[in-house]
């Protein structure tokens, strides 16, 4: 007999109803494929470092006015110089200087343009990949996720493109606690 767990996330929610099989192996058995069998392409870690840059980012504005996105994007540009070579040491190797100069011209490109978008919609930063949980009486479970954005701009929304990868943001519940 399979037991009900009490709490699910986005991902794993999706995951029984797409392929129930694969929930049970995943959540129930906790098997889960090798973190060590390959390792990632260029473009996943280029996508990995641009998110990461981007949170560390966001934070710097949490709960601040977005006045001039050229203040983020000289900020995710140091990040990128100084932390860089740690966080993606293969960009910074001898030798890969046209990769690295296109990783940091996507760098350059995701900030300005998420920040000009969050400064044109008034956007403030209410938090950046902090966990939300909502019990759902009805069925007995409680929701809980990391959304990798929230913010505030008369309502609430969540911005999570692997959590909802076709809608990109989602307007929050208003039964769902004030932040």
């Amino acid at each position: 007999m399979i037991s009900k767990r009490t709490q699910e996330s986005p991902n794993s929610l999706a995951s029984l109803v797409s392929c129930p099989f694969k929930w049970v192996v995943q959540y129930l058995g906790n098997v889960w494929g090798g973190a060590t069998a390959t390792l990632d392409s260029p473009e996943t870690l280029e996508g990995w470092l641009i998110h990461e840059i981007l949170r560390r980012v966001l934070l710097r504005f949490l709960r601040k006015d977005i006045k001039n996105p050229d203040t983020a994007v000289k900020k995710a540009l140091s990040i990128f110089d100084t932390k860089g070579p740690r966080l993606a040491a293969s960009f910074f190797q001898p030798g890969f200087d046209d990769l690295r100069a296109e990783v940091k011209r996507s760098v350059k490109t995701a900030t300005l343009e998420l920040f000009r978008m969050l400064q044109a919609g008034g956007f403030t930063i209410r938090s950046v990949e902090e966990k939300y949980s909502l019990k759902i009486r009805a069925i007995g479970i409680e929701i809980e996720g990391r959304p990798d954005l929230m913010l505030k701009a008369g309502h609430l929304i969540t911005v999570d493109p692997e959590a909802f990868p076709d809608a990109h943001v989602m307007e929050v519940p208003s039964s769902w606690p004030s932040f």
